[in-house]
């Protein structure tokens, strides 16, 4: 596209006469706001209409040069190699498409608002010896715009580059496991009890649904030739056109499949009612039919009453209509769970990328990027990658924050440790930061700390950790983003790994459940018989247990966490010590923290002194509990199980007071930075640098878990149903892969 007749070639050459890209004196930019008063068209047969351009800039471009480089060159900065000898032309335009007909939108596939601006920039690169004008005239004759086809191909050279930043939206697809959309959201189901019972379901671990997504934001496209042949697409976050304190970004979720749905419905109803569904389906046909039910039936009726919390009076031919009520309620419930889920999981993802860093890159040849330019110009991301896919002349680099692109994902929906990123070792700690910038300077900031600690004990493998959250909704108010402005989350993760289950560790689980309020403790019993039923002979046994404060929750426990309350404390350090099944006073969690939370809250006042714990420990237990006060009395520090005493867990964690007082400060600092309204870098990453110091121990993480429940089942604050606890258990029978999952509302 020759635009040398748009500009004055005269005034270029008289101001920049015979000067170089070496010359230190230029004007900056060469060509201020020039415009162009021809519309031009593009794509196949001419039938895109742009726009004239306007505000068309041309300037150096000088990678070394911090001055010649603008926020909207970050996009290309890291896509373009400096090289001795060479300098870059950058040009800058602003246009519209000149289309006002639905219908031809519509049929073209455009995925961007053509009623706001479409910002262009090209890239030239030249000798550094080259004149100005010389340049200046040669890019101009055989001008690219990242529109035209003909153009890239043609005219864009090796260490070139084009882009557009539009306010857009791309449509993509995801499959993701049933078993990961129930994770954290499983409580959502046991709603529709009528009684305080958890939720058991159980599927097979591959039970997929697809789900397609469209997400709206401002967009940033660059296509830069890396080698003869060779170009790499990249698509980023842009920095926002949008001058309000309402963010662009809206993310779509739709189930492609809903028979994937139906599906889903006879696991849940079973979870519900705690009976096989065809045994439910007998006993409503036998009811309507007027017919006699058997002792078994008439107990499974039973069951159905008190699980939907209907009076024992009720009359029984209303079971049939209630069973076929709760159906229709669940099939839609289900529906809301998988595409909440789905679009927070990948909120979160798309949320955590920085602006520098590309959701979507890839290598690309000649031929498949002249088979796929619209795809890309129009952001088809679907039909984009269905193309790229198994193609040797093309490769996906980088998708989310996957290095390849996964049609399967988690995004966190389930319990991946890896979606916090490859964290080698057993002690680890891993913080990211994504700042996002409007037009206007303000910001749009997501944090996100994580803890994870990995240990081996005898063959199982246990891993555990607290991921801590912090999200902007929108932009800020002011240039510098404060600690109020955010949403807060904390999910705490407990995941052991076991080549095959025992009696004795079974009951260690199911301990953990009633301590995190996944099951009661009156269900105990229940849950041993049944488990040991389901798992006595399968092998590779996955336990993981997920609590997730969400933010309205965090916000009311806070005032509490940011207090030392050894009392308070003290009980959740009694409750987290393990179960041991040969002390009455040690199998309950509620029992276990009734009896040691006065000797840790001794603990938490006097840890500094030179005081016998098991001394202490054998004298306060004695009047009662003379079994297991001898037994924390006879502890020694060699002594074999140490983690089950009071001083030997003081032994094994001697820095569990300091650790709980580090824990205190940091939510203190949050509570005072969200109340006094603090820029959130005084804020943020400094309290999650002290809370995690308590995150570090597998009693301290235990401990934890019960900590904030018993918080949130405080009258005052009453957040305990808004608290997320799930029990996932996957393990391999008959060669294949099953999913048990448990919940309490």
């Amino acid at each position: 596209m020759n635009i040398l007749h748009h500009i004055n070639a005269e005034e270029i050459d008289q101001l920049l006469s015979n000067k170089t890209f070496k010359d230190k004196d230029l004007p900056l930019p060469l060509v201020k706001k020039a415009s162009l008063d021809t519309p031009l068209t593009f794509g196949e047969n001419e039938i895109l209409p742009i726009k004239a351009l306007s505000n068309f800039q041309i300037r150096l471009f000088d990678l070394a040069d911090n001055k010649t480089v603008l926020p909207s060159d970050a996009d290309v900065r890291n896509l373009l190699t400096p090289k001795q000898g060479e300098a870059w032309l950058a040009y800058s335009s602003e246009s519209k498409l000149d289309i006002d007909n639905p219908k031809l939108i519509s049929q073209l596939g455009i995925n961007f608002d053509v009623d706001k601006k479409i910002i262009f920039n090209s890239y030239k690169v030249h000798s550094d010896s080259q004149t100005l004008p010389q340049a200046i005239f040669q890019d101009l004759k055989d001008f690219v715009i990242i529109f035209s086809k003909s153009q890239l191909l043609n005219n864009l050279q090796v260490n070139e580059a084009v882009s557009m930043q539009v306010a857009g939206k791309f449509k993509t697809s995801a499959t993701v496991r049933w078993a990961d959309i129930f994770a954290g959201s499983l409580n959502e189901l046991g709603k529709l009890l009528g009684s305080n019972e958890s939720v058991k379901i159980q599927l097979g671990a591959a039970a997929e649904a697809d789900f397609n997504i469209e997400v709206k934001d401002d967009f940033s496209l660059v296509i830069c030739k890396v080698a003869d042949n060779q170009y790499r697409i990249s698509l980023k976050k842009a920095v926002s056109q949008n001058i309000s304190a309402k963010a662009n970004l809206s993310i779509g979720v739709s189930l492609q499949n809903p028979a994937q749905l139906t599906r889903m419905i006879a696991p849940m109803i079973e979870g519900i009612f705690d009976l096989p569904e065809n045994k439910l389906k007998e006993i409503a046909e036998k009811i309507k039919a007027d017919q006699w039910l058997d002792e078994a039936e008439r107990q499974a009726v039973g069951v159905i009453i008190r699980r939907l919390g209907l009076s024992q009076g009720v009359d029984i031919k209303q079971i049939p209509q209630k069973i076929a009520e709760t159906e229709k309620n669940v099939l839609e419930l289900v529906k809301n769970i998988a595409q909440t889920k789905v679009q927070l999981g990948f909120s979160f993802e798309y949320q955590r990328l920085k602006s520098e860093e590309a959701f979507l890159q890839a290598v690309l040849s000649q031929s498949i990027l002249e088979q796929n330019h619209q795809h890309i110009l129009f952001f088809r991301i679907s039909n984009l990658i269905s193309n790229l896919i198994d193609k040797k002349e093309a490769n996906i680099e980088k998708y989310l924050h996957e290095t390849r692109y996964q049609k399967r994902v988690s995004w966190g929906l389930g319990l991946d440790f890896g979606r916090w990123g490859a964290l080698a070792g057993k002690d680890n700690k891993n913080i990211e930061w994504s700042v996002r910038q409007n037009v206007q300077k303000k910001q749009q900031v997501s944090f996100v700390g994580t803890r994870i600690y990995r240990a081996t004990e005898w063959k199982n493998k246990i891993n555990w950790g607290v991921s801590f959250t912090a999200q902007m909704p929108s932009f800020s108010f002011e240039n510098i983003a404060k600690a109020h402005e955010f949403q807060y989350s904390l999910q705490v993760i407990w995941e052991q790994v076991e080549s095959e289950t025992n009696k004795e560790e079974l009951l260690q689980i199911i301990d953990l459940a009633v301590l995190w309020g996944i099951i009661s403790e009156e269900e105990f019993d229940k849950y041993a018989f049944e488990l040991e039923n389901t798992l006595g002979n399968t092998l590779n046994i996955s336990y993981a247990f997920q609590i997730q404060v969400p933010n309205e929750a965090f916000i009311m426990l806070l005032p509490v966490l940011s207090r030392k309350i050894n009392g308070l404390i003290g009980k959740a350090l009694g409750a987290g010590m393990n179960f041991l099944g040969y002390f009455d006073a040690r199998k309950a969690a509620e029992k276990r923290a009734e009896l040691y939370a006065p000797l840790w809250a001794t603990y938490l006042s006097k840890y500094e002194e030179n005081i016998n714990w098991a001394n202490l420990a054998q004298t306060h237990l004695r009047n009662q509990y003379r079994d297991l006060a001898n037994y924390e009395g006879s502890y020694q520090r060699n002594s074999p199980g140490g983690y089950n005493y009071f001083q030997g867990l003081i032994h094994l964690n001697p820095n569990t007071a300091t650790q709980v007082e580090s824990f205190v400060a940091g939510a203190n600092l949050l509570a005072k930075g969200i109340g006094s309204e603090l820029p959130y870098e005084e804020v943020i990453q400094k309290s999650f640098e002290q809370m995690q110091a308590f995150w570090t121990q597998s009693h301290h993480i235990r401990s934890l878990g019960y900590y904030l429940l018993d918080i949130a089942k405080n009258p005052n604050i009453d957040v305990f149903h808004k608290i997320i606890r799930t029990l996932t258990i996957q393990y391999q029978a008959n060669n294949s892969l099953q999913t048990i999952q448990i919940a309490k509302k």
